[in-house]
């Protein structure tokens, strides 16, 4: 039980239930104070899990549409469950920032102040644009043009927060010239719905197409604790940094299923390896597409710059490498690399073609 005046938020759930084969709906009530939940089967009208506590509730990161784990069941946010929830979420809103490829070069620093700022990446995803979809964003804003748009890829972003056009606009004035004229985000409420519709659309038929190559590449995971300590940003730019090409991006909620299927390949041969798979699904992940400036051999290439997979290792042989400087111990080391030269594009294939063509 619970006392009347304590913080919860209730939202309306689904679940595919694997067993079954059948789509589940649930009322989840979460409890922030002491990170617990409860889920209310909606069809059979009783509880189906009383009050248990969890670990990385954070429903202010939540969003309707956006999937969300609570002990490994991977459950998609269809509504809001009561008017309190409704007006407190809908009270924060949401901008919509476009990164041009002639601004690739400082691709992190953006990133990286969002979290200092209040601010939540939602959505991100690599693409490229057509001319008639550039024209239509191009148009409310007055310095971009459709070839800005047009020349290579482009990074959309939906970030979220309190007071999120305010905040955008007074981090825009702060970025140095290179930047503001390589970086795009709504300036007022009124065109975000519009402009999410247009680059994050609710209708598969206009999804977008991953911009991955698949040719000497090798994957690189921002894991969900690294984002959620605000890390991906400083992470990103150090790859950049380092000699490396991003060349395609995208946020993804994974579920236990495609988490243990990724990192089949580790299972009875590293003892962490469910609490690798937990901490996968414990929240949004940035995975990326990594190319090498240097030649050839780009998992061989990379892996040398992510380090050794303990961070304690890594910091005390290799203090310059992205595990010894963002990691927190072997489950938490802050990114996961393709470790065999040959798995580099099937890692890269298993994200960017197999679950994107799920998710369509």
């Amino acid at each position: 039980m619970f006392s009347g005046d304590e913080q919860r938020y209730c939202f309306l759930a689904e679940w595919f239930d694997p067993v079954t084969c059948y789509l589940k709906r649930f009322r989840l009530v979460v409890f922030p104070k002491d990170e617990s939940v409860e889920m209310y089967d909606i069809e059979k009208r009783r509880i189906f899990l009383k009050r248990t506590k969890c670990s990385n509730i954070i429903p202010e990161n939540w969003s309707v549409g956006s999937c969300v784990n609570i002990l490994s069941r991977h459950l998609k946010l269809i509504d809001y469950g009561d008017s309190p929830t409704r007006q407190k979420f809908q009270s924060t809103e949401s901008v919509l920032v476009v990164i041009t490829n002639a601004g690739f070069s400082k691709l992190g620093l953006p990133i990286d102040t969002f979290p200092k700022n209040g601010l939540q990446i939602i959505k991100a995803k690599m693409m490229s644009v057509c001319p008639e979809k550039a024209a239509v964003f191009c148009s409310s804003h007055e310095k971009c043009t459709v070839e800005d748009v047009c020349t290579g890829n482009v990074l959309v972003m939906q970030i979220r927060g309190e007071d999120a056009v305010t905040k955008w606009q007074n981090l825009f004035k702060s970025y140095p010239e290179e930047l503001q004229n390589t970086c795009y985000g709504s300036h007022s409420p009124a065109v975000v719905s519009k402009e999410l519709e247009l680059f994050f659309p609710s209708t598969e038929k206009t999804h977008h197409c991953s911009t991955a190559t698949f040719k000497d590449c090798t994957c690189c995971i921002i894991k969900p604790h690294a984002v959620q300590e605000g890390k991906a940003g400083h992470i990103i730019q150090s790859i950049i940094d380092s000699g490396f090409t991003i060349s395609a991006l995208e946020m993804f909620n994974l579920s236990k299923k495609a988490a243990q299927e990724f990192y089949e390949v580790y299972a009875g041969v590293l003892a962490e390896y469910l609490d690798m798979v937990s901490q996968l699904i414990s929240g949004p992940c940035i995975v990326m597409e990594i190319i090498s400036k240097q030649g050839p051999d780009t998992p061989k290439l990379f892996w040398e710059l992510v380090g050794p997979h303990d961070p304690e290792i890594a910091r005390l042989l290799r203090p310059h490498t992205l595990r010894a400087k963002f990691g927190t111990d072997k489950v938490k080391n802050s990114v996961h690399c393709t470790d065999l030269p040959e798995d580099g594009i099937l890692e890269v294939e298993y994200f960017f073609k197999v679950l994107v063509q799920e998710q369509n």
